[in-house]
């Protein structure tokens, strides 16, 4: 009896907490339960989503392709309204939505250089000049265009309320005098970003900001429909949209079950004869079809040229403005894709609200739930320890296989969600306690160490830290390190050179090198960014020469990659070049993140820093550039001074260099180049043009390199257009 009394404990210790979790209205949350259920919605999701193209909707897309013809975002006014009229006049769209906001002027500076140059004057023996000067700015010229149209216009909210509203705000979806703002639990916006008032001016509008619809593990799966700003309630753009697009006006469903007559939730938004039912927070589940471009995608380079195929099927449809390409960081993670841009996200969401069919979660859901887990449980707690290894394990296979049964069936004809962790991970817990217990008792602490840092450091390394807690390895400090970040040129490319399984095997084969560099010279691996690397070195332990291991790691994954290119060529893959930066200064390192996520990580303006360090290497054609607190503390390596720069963010000048090589392994040509250089350099900042010029135009013939020509450029520029009395050599970059 005492060993069945026991796991009857252990059985009620695991079903307890797993309650308290599914009981929402308590403050207990177990992540892993929580990120479970997300898993088992999405596999649900999936499984039953629908197939197909929905033909009502199109997304009118700011692709790679269109940024090489039309030039990189932000596109000037004058084409967006080219875009928007060509859209209604010659495909016969029915709305327009656009995915993003216009916060600032665009503004033309030669047409501004001029109105401001004959303002007041009398232009009427100029009619030409005349006609330049008073011409409309673009932004007037896009305002005429949209006040023509069906168009609906996005902007953003924001918790954060350290920075000022911006742009005009437009009218909100319910009068003040209904009171649905003091209604409602919609997520309260501290900020806005708006159109300008030239633009928002009479035209319908809804939020595209996501800031409370991420959930925790980085995916949107629901999406709130409403936000509360100054007691006022505004539509996402996807209800402005589809509200729109049907002519209905929205109303309010409120529900009142209180015995006094006090309000209860707002429970619904019912329009077009369809009833929207809201969760809680005012959200609704978003209604993803099964895969990746399930609405019709035209390219907005294709429309702008005229150049549609079929354009019969753009007549009449929600046309939806937004990118896919990757530069534009508008994709976000789905349980359909971990990739999928925003805007089809608002796609979904207008298809779905045009349907009136959502996955809904009602109040009652969670009552079911704790029903459920708590009678399965307790009968799984009590009958399994009286059956052998056989019958207990169909016993829990049946209980498992028949809730999901149940589950799923709910899912697909009512539409309802109901968890199915709650049942499912006491069941599995239960069956296995005995072997989960071991497990986590006798191994937990021998590899915590590893868990934690092995991603991270080199096996050595790790060794090294035997004896010391996880958690001061782990506490944030302030520490003098280095950081290094590198960076494949032209990724974008090479990846439209290769299928995805080559380009997958082909990073696999260069990251796998520079990593054991970097682990070879005592530095740990940050994270990899798609095609980029982030490491540093001097924690989590100390690393006295940590700068120039840093640069030498860089020499050696630079001579790595031209190896690795030789192999590359015999396979017909493209050639890789990289771009490394590199800096050392104090920065936090320590686990760092949110309450749902963490990592081990450096932070600072001195990390921040090394990246745009990486950054200019391709601004100067140098394959590594290094700070000068990093070349201060490498008095072993040979440096060549490269500039002196002032990178956006940074109020102070830094001095950059390039590593040469190891001293005494440099050829004196090498020597001599870096020397003449430096001379130059010298004659450059004292103003000696003609000096400077000299030393760069035999320096370019000899070696014609980018970083030549850019000094010569710049010499040639300020021969004709002398630098003020002020001006102190140090080069601007005004962009990251």
């Amino acid at each position: 009896m005492k060993p069945k009394l026991i796991r009857y404990l252990i059985g009620i210790g695991i079903l307890i907490p797993i309650l308290l979790h599914t009981a929402d209205w308590i403050n207990f949350d177990i992540r892993a339960v929580r990120e479970l259920e997300y898993k088992l919605y999405d596999v649900r999701l999936r499984a039953t989503a629908p197939e197909g193209i929905d033909p009502r909707i199109v997304i009118i897309d700011i692709d790679d392709k269109s940024l090489a013809e039309q030039g990189q975002w932000p596109w000037n006014r004058a084409v967006l309204s080219d875009l928007v009229t060509i859209l209604f006049e010659e495909y016969k769209v029915e709305v327009l939505g656009l995915d993003m906001v216009f916060s600032e002027p665009d503004e033309d500076a030669t047409l501004r250089t001029l109105q401001s140059t004959f303002s007041g004057q009398d232009l009427n023996d100029n009619t030409a000049l005349k006609e330049i000067v008073e011409q409309p700015s673009r932004d007037q010229v896009f305002s005429q265009t949209l006040k023509k149209y069906s168009v609906v216009m996005g902007y953003v909210f924001d918790k954060d309320e350290q920075l000022p509203s911006t742009g005009l705000l437009p009218p909100p979806l319910f009068d003040l005098d209904s009171g649905v703002a003091q209604q409602s639990h919609a997520p309260e916006a501290k900020r806005y970003t708006g159109n300008l008032s030239i633009l928002q001016d009479e035209k319908a509008a809804g939020f595209f900001s996501l800031f409370n619809d991420i959930d925790s593990d980085g995916i949107i799966r629901s999406v709130s429909l409403l936000n509360k700003y100054q007691s006022e309630i505004y539509p996402a753009l996807s209800l402005s949209v589809a509200k729109e697009y049907l002519g209905m006006e929205i109303s309010p469903v409120i529900v009142d079950v209180k015995k006094d007559g006090a309000y209860a939730g707002l429970e619904a938004l019912e329009f077009g004869g369809l009833e929207i039912t809201l969760d809680r927070r005012t959200n609704i589940h978003v209604p993803y079809r099964g895969h990746r471009n399930a609405f019709r995608y035209v390219s907005a380079n294709d429309i702008l040229n005229t150049s549609v195929e079929n354009p019969s099927e753009l007549e009449g449809t929600i046309a939806l403005l937004g990118t896919s390409a990757l530069g534009l960081f508008d994709l976000r993670a789905t349980p359909i894709h971990e990739a999928l841009p925003g805007v089809e996200v608002q796609a979904n969401l207008i298809a779905g609200l045009l349907d009136g069919e959502f996955k809904i979660h009602p109040g009652w859901a969670t009552g079911v739930e704790l029903i459920l887990a708590t009678a399965l449980g307790l009968l799984l707690i009590f009958v399994l320890p009286s059956l052998s290894a056989f019958w207990m394990t169909l016993f829990a296979l049946t209980v498992i296989v028949g809730y999901t049964v149940l589950n799923v069936f709910l899912w697909k004809s009512g539409n309802l969600i109901i968890a199915l962790s709650p049942v499912l991970v006491p069941a599995f817990l239960i069956y296995l306690m005995n072997l989960i217990a071991g497990y986590l008792l006798e191994t937990r602490t021998k590899k915590q160490l590893k868990s934690t840092f092995g991603l991270y450091v080199p096996p050595e390394i790790i060794d090294n830290m035997q004896g010391q807690s996880v958690e001061s390895l782990l506490k944030s400090d302030k520490k003098i390190m280095t950081v290094l970040f590198s960076d494949v040129r032209d990724f974008t490319t090479i990846s439209e050179q290769l299928t995805p399984e080559v380009l997958s095997e082909l990073m696999n084969q260069f990251l796998t090198p520079m990593t054991e560099i970097v682990h070879r010279h005592g530095g740990a691996v940050d994270k990899y960014m798609g095609d980029a690397m982030m490491a540093f070195w001097g924690a989590p332990l100390d690393h006295s020469g940590h700068a120039k291991a840093a640069v030498l790691a860089s020499i050696e994954m630079q001579l790595a990659t031209g190896e690795l290119n030789e192999e590359f060529a015999s396979k017909g893959w493209p050639r890789i070049d990289i771009g490394i930066g590199v800096n050392t200064g104090q920065m936090n390192v320590g686990n760092m993140g949110s309450a749902f996520r963490v990592a081990y990580t450096v932070l600072g303006d001195a990390v921040n820093l090394g990246s745009r360090l990486e950054g200019l290497t391709k601004q100067y054609g140098v394959p590594i550039l290094v700070s000068e607190t990093t070349a201060d503390a490498c008095s072993e390596i040979v440096m060549s001074e490269v500039d002196q720069v002032r990178v956006k963010g940074k109020t102070l000048p830094v001095k950059i260099f390039t590593p040469i090589g190891k001293d005494g392994e440099v050829s004196s040509g090498r020597i001599h180049h870096r020397d003449q250089f430096a001379r130059a350099i010298v004659c450059y900042r004292q103003r000696n043009w003609q000096g400077a010029l000299d030393l760069l135009t035999e320096l370019y013939e000899d070696q014609s390199k980018t970083l030549y020509q850019i000094y010569i450029t710049r010499t040639n520029h300020f021969i004709n257009n002398p630098p003020p009395d002020d001006w102190d050599g140090v080069f601007d970059f005004d962009q990251k």
